[in-house]
């Protein structure tokens, strides 16, 4: 699956979890590969790995700034009554 610049997030991590498992799967049971592919494999599968894990960062913080945020009006609202 490929994701674009302007893809939301979630289908970003979307299409990364799949090349992901997609990179493990061919590093473990291509048996038509060689060590050399298997190699290839998972470098290009760490390299996408820290991608994942920089957009889940992304994700976790907007949804904890939006989270915040709610409970902050809802807060100056209670205090306001």
């Amino acid at each position: 699956m490929i994701a674009s610049r302007e893809s939301t997030a979630e289908t970003m991590m979307r299409a990364l979890s799949y090349s992901l498992g997609a990179l493990d799967t061919a590093a473990e049971l291509d048996v038509d590969r060689g060590a050399e592919d298997r190699a290839f494999f998972t470098a290009e599968r760490a390299t996408l790995q820290a991608s994942f894990n920089e957009v889940s960062t992304l994700v976790a913080s907007s949804q904890h700034r939006l989270r915040g945020s709610r409970h902050s009006a809802s807060t100056c609202c209670y205090l306001m009554k």
